[in-house]
């Protein structure tokens, strides 16, 4: 029997084999393929967000593909680009972190105030500020710290990432050697068990502070017993400038005529009852205490000089005097009426004349309430030019006057006064000297 020949197997196992290889390499390409493209090839996040996970570099997560970059070392509060590494066996490949800054800074600006001569930085002016990365301030344009004043600066915030924020603030320069100014003090006489009003007619002006404070230290003043006291007044402002001046209260024992004096302020307080109201101006009241006297107390060419009280009780009976009758009436009715005045003596060789320097809304201003020249000129809250104008013109030397030991006038009178038909008007002033209508 013959046997029979079997057939070869081995075309089959290869035919498998290749069909394995192929499978194999099919694979292998694929899972190269789905590698590389399975990378997002960058992830952006905002400066200060913490850092993505590794599957937001991924299009579809894989537990395959290794990050081998340590994530978290990442610092996202610097902007800037890190690359961010993928192995998977023998492939690599890698995607990018941007951090990028796109949100401006947050911030809030005090006002600074400083002396003349110091130069704050723009970041002296922040209060607050808020980012992610760092914050530079600076000046849009740098203040002129040579100007005293109050100025607008502008601050520019601006971050890591190049945003900016911008914020306006003021900047207030003074000068330290600008002091408050003190007018209106003068030395003080009284009788003892007598009243004062230290602030009568004081005011205190500051540069760049509308409302600086005055303080007064009359803490050695004894007004019942006779001699002389300091009194300090000192001038403060916002800034902290601060300026004194000093005066003396001369405390007299009350003179034998006192009674007269009283008789005389009682008069005075009566008389004013009828001749101003609580609601008339400061120059409406000066007004019409200045045209009582010159309307009712007649002159007369010689009079008696020794005893104030006693020709000021005489004017306001309505009995004649020359002009220190007329003054030291007109005094004790401003003084009685709140008023800070003082009696100016004028000596040479033409003879002897009187008025009064008046302080009225913040100034010093003459006042001559004797009616002897009052076709000519009527000098109601005159200032120094004037009184010079009409003595020149009209009455050489009448006026003559040192000035050093008074206060000066302003420049313009607030108001002028005619005498018409027996009758006297006042006409207010602006500040030019022309009238108010």
């Amino acid at each position: 029997m013959r046997a029979v020949k079997k057939r070869a197997k081995w075309p089959i196992v290869l035919a498998l084999m290749i069909l394995m290889v192929l499978a194999a390499g099919g694979l292998c390409a694929y899972s190269v393929y789905h590698f590389y493209h399975n990378i997002v090839p960058e992830v952006t996040v905002e400066a200060g967000e913490p850092v993505p996970d590794k599957d937001a570099f991924l299009v579809e997560p894989s537990e395959y593909m290794v990050c081998d970059t340590d994530l978290s070392a990442i610092d996202t509060s610097v902007p800037g680009e890190h690359i961010v590494e993928f192995s998977c066996w023998f492939l690599k490949t890698e995607s990018k972190l941007l951090v990028k800054d796109t949100i401006p800074p947050v911030g809030e600006l005090r006002e600074i105030t400083v002396r003349l001569g110091e130069k704050p930085e723009a970041r002296d002016f922040v209060s607050s500020m808020e980012d992610v990365t760092n914050i530079t301030a600076r000046y849009a344009m740098e203040p002129d710290f040579s100007k005293t004043g109050t100025h607008m600066v502008t601050i520019i915030l601006e971050d890591g990432g190049g945003n900016y924020t911008i914020l306006k603030s003021n900047l207030t320069i003074f000068d330290p050697n600008d002091l408050p100014v003190i007018k209106g003090t003068e030395d003080i006489s009284i009788y003892e068990g007598d009243t004062v009003s230290y602030r009568s007619g004081v005011t205190v002006t500051a540069n760049m502070d509308p409302d600086p404070k005055l303080s007064i230290d009359n803490s050695e003043v004894n007004l019942d017993v006779a001699g002389v006291y300091p009194v300090t007044y000192t001038a403060t402002d916002k800034f902290g400038r601060e300026n004194s001046v000093s005066i003396k209260v001369k405390v007299s024992e009350k003179p034998e005529n006192y009674g007269d004096m009283m008789h005389l302020y009682e008069m005075a307080d009566n008389l004013l009852t009828e001749i101003i109201s609580p609601e008339m101006s400061e120059i409406e009241k000066a007004f019409y205490i200045f045209r009582w006297v010159r309307l009712y107390v007649p002159w007369i060419r010689t009079g008696s000089h020794e005893n104030e009280v006693e020709q000021a009780t005489r004017g306001l009976e309505g009995n004649s005097g020359d002009c220190f009758t007329h003054a030291v009436a007109c005094k004790v009715l401003l003084q009685r009426a709140g008023f800070l005045c003082t009696m100016i003596e004028k000596k040479n060789e033409t003879g002897t004349h009187y008025w009064l320097l008046v302080f009225v809304d913040g100034n010093w201003y003459h006042m001559d309430p004797s009616p002897i020249y009052i076709t000519q000129y009527v000098a109601f809250l005159a200032t120094d030019a004037q009184l010079k104008e009409y003595a020149n013109k009209w009455r050489p030397h009448l006026y003559d006057l040192d000035q050093n030991p008074y206060p000066a006038t302003p420049i313009n009178s607030p108001a002028s006064v005619v005498y018409q038909n027996g009758e006297y008007y006042m006409t207010l002033l602006d500040q030019n000297g022309n009238p108010i209508n």
